[in-house]
């Protein structure tokens, strides 16, 4: 029997990197891959819920005369008070919008976007508890150039609204802000984040017909305008945020 000499070679420096680098390579694929994963999971989850807070918006108007839920009632002394995580919190602060729609929509779950990692809303140094929301109406149905309309009866009226299929109704918000009211400028969440930039660079709309829209964020936006006041705001060129308005399809 012949015998053979086994000649075992240690690898060289060189090849030591080449592997080291394969591999890294490798990771950075693979993390890619879940983030981007992880980042779909949370843009449908969104989505989902947003369709799902349509509807119970939409089911609350029909029952209501075809008029909206005002975006928050005035303080009281005594219950009901809100489920979620704003002012003074659950059982402590007076109800909002997605207080009222509860009875349609059935599931706290679908208020808090699954991207959202603000938190609960901190109130003197304390997180006020209740349920995170992650979406909010928008402002200028409530605070029109004529007069603001927050302590009213209701809402307003979806007829009042002269282009429903291009105006927004329902948009995302960091559930930090404790904020059920959402407008342009308020995209800064607390952490830094940029709301609606939530979703790989923008972020998902309700619109007053119903239907959803993806959309990104306008760099218009963070101009320094004075969102505040709503004679000045609808000059601007973002007619989808102002429900009076006789618009076309905006061009986002």
């Amino acid at each position: 029997m012949t015998l053979r000499t086994v000649v075992k070679r240690a690898f060289t420096l060189v090849e030591l990197l080449a592997i080291v680098g394969i591999l890294v390579v490798l990771a950075a694929v693979l993390h890619r891959l879940v983030m981007t994963g992880n980042e779909k999971r949370a843009t449908d989850g969104c989505i989902q819920n947003e369709r799902k807070l349509s509807g119970a918006l939409q089911m609350y108007a029909t029952d209501a005369d075809d008029t909206l839920p005002m975006a928050y009632y005035p303080a009281k002394v005594g219950p009901p008070f809100t489920r979620f995580s704003w002012r003074a919190g659950a059982g402590k602060a007076s109800w909002n919008w997605a207080d009222i729609v509860w009875p349609y929509a059935k599931n706290i779950a679908i208020y808090a976007c699954p991207a959202d990692k603000s938190g609960p809303f901190i109130s003197a140094g304390v997180a006020a508890p209740g349920a995170v929301l992650s979406y909010g109406l928008n402002y200028y149905f409530y605070a029109q150039p004529t007069g603001v309309r927050r302590f009213t009866k209701n809402g307003g009226g979806l007829s009042e609204i002269p282009s429903p299929l291009s105006q927004i109704l329902l948009g995302e918000t960091a559930s930090a802000l404790g904020n059920e009211l959402i407008r342009p400028d308020e995209f800064l969440a607390p952490d830094g984040t940029i709301t609606y930039e939530r979703h790989r660079g923008g972020a998902n709309y309700v619109f007053a017909d119903g239907h959803l829209e993806f959309h990104e964020m306008p760099n218009v936006w963070k101009d320094k305008v004075k969102w505040e006041m709503p004679d000045v705001a609808q000059e601007e060129p973002t007619p989808q945020w102002f429900p009076w308005l006789r618009s076309p399809k905006p061009v986002w």
